[in-house]
Parts: C-alpha cells; structure tokens; sequence
C-alpha cells in the first residue's frame, strides 16, 4: 500500500511525500518501492543515497536496478565501479565484485 501512494504521489509531482513512503516500502523490504525510491533520489540529485538504493535493490535480485545502479555510477564519474559492475556483478555483501 504504501509503494501504491508513492507512485500516486509522485505522478502528481509530490516528490518529497513520495520519497518519503517509497522509503517505508523499501525499508520494509519491497525491491521495487528500493528502485523507485532511487530513482526519484536520482532525478532531485541525492545521487549518494539513489546509489544506495539502487544497490540495495539490486542485492534483492531487481536486475534494472543493477542496470540503472551501473549508469548512476557511470554519471557519478565512478566509472572504474561501474564498469566492474557491469562486468563482475555484486558480491553477497553488496559491494561490487572484483575481478575473478
């Protein structure tokens, strides 16, 4: 329910509300609400914490967030991670894996 408001909320341009209970949802382990919310981070420019829920989501298995993770990282000048990332993956504790 909450990730239903939040998508409701931001389709009427009401970003902080929506953040707000995107990160309820996320928070109570929703990996979709965890995209969202990173999303909506990225596009205000909290990129740090976008990137955090980007890499939570993708530890839950969402492979567009480790996508779009890959591109924030990319944007972010860290493009030594993001390639890596996209070659290597994540490792059990999120962090980005290295080479085998």
């Amino acid at each position: 329910a909450a990730s239903c408001l939040a998508d409701l909320l931001a389709g009427v341009g009401r970003i902080e509300e929506a953040i707000e209970w995107f990160t309820r949802a996320a928070e109570a382990g929703d990996p979709r609400a965890a995209r969202s919310l990173a999303d909506l981070l990225a596009g205000v420019g909290r990129i740090e914490e976008a990137i955090e829920w980007f890499t939570r989501a993708a530890e839950a298995g969402s492979p567009l967030a480790a996508y779009r993770l890959a591109d924030l990282l990319t944007k972010a000048g860290r493009t030594e991670e993001a390639n890596r990332l996209r070659m290597f993956g994540l490792n059990a504790d999120g962090s980005i894996s290295d080479p085998w």
